[in-house]
């Protein structure tokens, strides 16, 4: 069915056609000077020689990490951002005037009519603190639109309407990399006409609680764009998405590198065995199963694209076993990323296993998050291992631990504290680990964490929430405790 898209200027204003300003508009005649706002510190920047974009993603995202919440925007009146701006490096001084300057584009939202032209790192910057705020709209998206596009991202599109997503198609033809979040408005009338037009050849499609995508569009979509499609996601979805929908996906989808399905209620365990005739896929990520799924399932993919996989994710699949383990420990020789998320049935003997003289090089990002043993009468012992224990933990870390970069242990409970210490002594050193996560081990203590600042000489943050043995205060510069028991109603503490 052939749809009419909305005019590109629709809710679009073209009052500013000058990259030197763009009109607010509000009481009288004000002017919200583009000079002031974004341009000066692009040009500072960019006349520095330095990556602009990296320099500039890196301070923000410190600048986030400094405020309370991880979804309030960066505090920039802070003791942190003001040493930062006053210690006389230019090179940061140019980084935090781009924040503000971003941040006082944003605080204004309201009055601008038009952003003018501006870099994609600021349009993602815009966007991360438009949804934040809960600010991403019909108007706010229309602003953001440009013809020579390539990507777009916006994590909050609940407020978009369907008129809004055939805007973008029809406004930006060039997209490539497409993520909707909260997407429940992108019905069949957009991937229909998504599908439907050849010069639009998506490659990388994420779209989270598009609900109302019906199966027989899904076929169409991925019958006409599948042979263009390297990435593709989906979530949340309880009427569609069924077996014929996997068949075409699977059918059309041989350049198919990354797949991502997360909470797909008609997601079978015969579904899930047809992901190995995936023999493109490089990484796997799978989320809370409605179906059975078993070792034997998980085995079949492992058996038939283990050997390329790079990142492999089962989160919540609580009938996978060992054998899996031991399946991972036969076939995959490149995985850069594991991650197994509330499990009770794997043991620290098959993590054991699965490490120790391994042919993979060492992993990069391990996360075991509430790999333990399920029991609430008795949830201190733990006589046949389950889950990811002392033995296990310091296979871990002798395998991957020159190369690691994060660790995510969360709730695996049964690690003991001596095993943390002979994994962080202060001799045996990770020089790539950044980010740990120990939250709610209650082996952790000051020792443990005084080891892990002398191991770590990188370290960023620690997760330490219900680690109540955890008294120290003065984490080393630039280190954020988060989750400390004795904030002081922060989040985090910052050395």
């Amino acid at each position: 069915m052939s749809q009419t898209p909305p005019s590109p200027s629709s809710g679009r204003s073209d009052v500013a056609s000058e990259w030197g300003g763009s009109t607010v508009a509000g009481d009288g005649a004000s002017t919200f000077s583009r000079s002031s706002a974004v341009s000066a510190a692009t040009t500072a920047v960019h006349s520095s020689g330095s990556d602009w974009s990296t320099l500039f993603d890196y301070d923000y995202e410190a600048a986030v990490s400094e405020s309370p919440s991880r979804h309030s925007s960066p505090d920039l009146h802070s003791p942190r951002l003001r040493f930062t701006v006053d210690d006389g490096d230019p090179l940061l001084r140019q980084a935090i005037l781009m924040v503000m300057r971003i941040q006082r584009v944003a605080d204004e939202i309201n009055d601008v009519e038009d952003f003018g032209e501006v870099s994609p790192a600021v349009n993602r910057q815009l966007v991360m603190i438009l949804c934040r705020r809960r600010q991403m709209n019909t108007r706010t998206v229309t602003m953001l639109l440009s013809p020579d596009m390539t990507d777009i991202t916006i994590w909050d599109a609940a407020e978009l309407k369907t008129d809004d997503f055939l805007r973008v198609f029809t406004f930006c033809p060039d997209l490539k990399e497409v993520l909707f979040k909260e997407a429940g408005q992108f019905k069949d009338e957009v991937l229909e006409y998504v599908a439907g037009h050849p010069s639009i050849r998506i490659e990388k499609l994420r779209l989270v609680g598009s609900n109302l995508i019906t199966d027989p569009v899904w076929c169409e979509f991925f019958e006409n764009k599948g042979q263009h499609l390297k990435a593709f996601g989906t979530g949340f979805l309880d009427g569609h998405f069924g077996p014929a929908v996997m068949a075409k996906l699977v059918e059309h989808g041989a350049q198919m590198e990354r797949l991502k399905l997360h909470s797909v209620q008609k997601l079978t365990w015969g579904m899930t065995r047809d992901i190995s005739k995936l023999r493109s896929l490089c990484h796997l990520t799978l989320k809370r199963p409605w179906d059975r799924v078993t070792s034997g399932t998980i085995n079949t993919i492992i058996e038939a694209v283990g050997h390329q996989l790079q990142t492999f994710c089962l989160d919540q699949y609580q009938h996978i076993d060992d054998a899996v383990l031991e399946k991972i420990h036969e076939k995959c020789r490149r995985l850069d990323k594991l991650r197994f998320v509330e499990n009770g049935n794997l043991t620290d003997a098959g993590f054991v296993r699965l490490f120790t003289e391994w042919e993979n090089h060492p992993l990069r990002h391990i996360a075991f998050d509430s790999c333990r043993y399920h029991n609430a009468d008795d949830p201190v012992e733990n006589e046949g291992g389950v889950g990811l224990c002392s033995d296990g933990f310091k296979a871990m870390m002798a395998h991957s631990g020159s190369d690691l970069q994060h660790v995510n242990v969360r709730s695996c409970r049964h690690i003991s504290h001596a095993a943390f210490l002979d994994v962080f002594d202060g001799v045996k050193m990770y020089p790539k680990l950044e980010t740990v996560n120990v939250a709610f081990c209650g082996a952790v203590d000051d020792a443990v964490l005084a080891g892990l600042f002398r191991s770590c000489p990188k370290i960023k943050r620690i997760w330490i929430f219900g680690c109540f043995a955890v008294t120290t205060r003065s984490p080393p510069r630039d280190v954020f405790l988060i989750g400390h028991p004795s904030a002081d109603g922060d989040l985090a503490i910052h050395g």
